[in-house]
């Protein structure tokens, strides 16, 4: 059976828990947030370790000199 709200049930179960199990229940969650921090952290050193640069960072483009006639017809 499903509940209607699944906040009410979150709040039973919270409610349910003791201090200590409570504590316990927050540390696991920001020992997850900080894994999964970390586990971001990692892959752009490694992407910047194999790309040579950092992610994100791009070089502005440079448009051409526009040759003239001349410069075409003798390479310059």
């Amino acid at each position: 059976m499903q509940s209607p709200n699944p906040s009410i049930v979150g709040t039973g179960i919270m409610s349910g828990l003791g201090m200590d199990q409570t504590a316990a229940a927050n540390e696991h969650d920001l020992s997850v947030k900080q894994a999964a921090l970390d586990e971001a952290d990692l892959r752009e050193v490694e992407r910047a370790e194999y790309y040579g640069e950092a992610s994100g960072v791009t070089k502005p483009v440079v448009a051409p000199r526009r040759r003239s006639l001349l410069d075409r017809l003798f390479r310059r």
